[in-house]
């Protein structure tokens, strides 16, 4: 996904629609991370290629991008949530086509804190959460709807 915004990417017709649905306040932030995107050593490609590792479970993935690149456990996303990758291990409020949780969900938390990630650190989904916050949020509402 990496290369990719998100699915429905052509479909929407205005482009204040289409950024807000990619969690980007305007269509020029939008572009700018498409663009950002297309040097694969970009700050921008390497945090998407790190979101990607962490949804999909992938901690060698992880290991291999935090070696390279340290500052990426407190790197924050540039979308309107501003969320660090440990924020993408709750899989809540983050973006729709991301909000998976892996099997092996605690060891790629325990391998972002053990490398330095921020537990409490805030993001801007719902007012304000934690990545603590967001599984809750998500573990509630799922019980509830069962």
């Amino acid at each position: 996904m990496v290369g990719r915004a998100g699915p429905g990417l052509l479909e929407c017709r205005r482009p204040v629609h289409l950024a807000r649905e990619h969690y980007f306040a305007s269509f020029d932030e939008l572009a700018r991370h498409l663009e950002a995107l297309k040097q694969k050593d970009s700050a921008t490609a390497v945090f998407e290629s790190a979101v990607d590792a962490v949804v999909g479970g992938d901690a060698g993935s992880i290991r291999q991008l935090l070696q390279s690149h340290p500052e990426l456990v407190r790197a924050r996303s540039p979308r309107t949530h501003r969320a660090t990758l440990l924020h993408y291990v709750g899989a809540n409020g983050v973006e729709g086509w991301r909000q998976k949780t892996p099997d092996n969900a605690v060891a790629i938390a325990n391998l972002l804190l053990a490398a330095g990630a921020e537990v409490d650190a805030m993001a801007d989904m719902y007012g304000g959460s934690t990545t603590l916050g967001l599984v809750w949020c998500a573990a509630f509402l799922r019980t509830t709807d069962a």
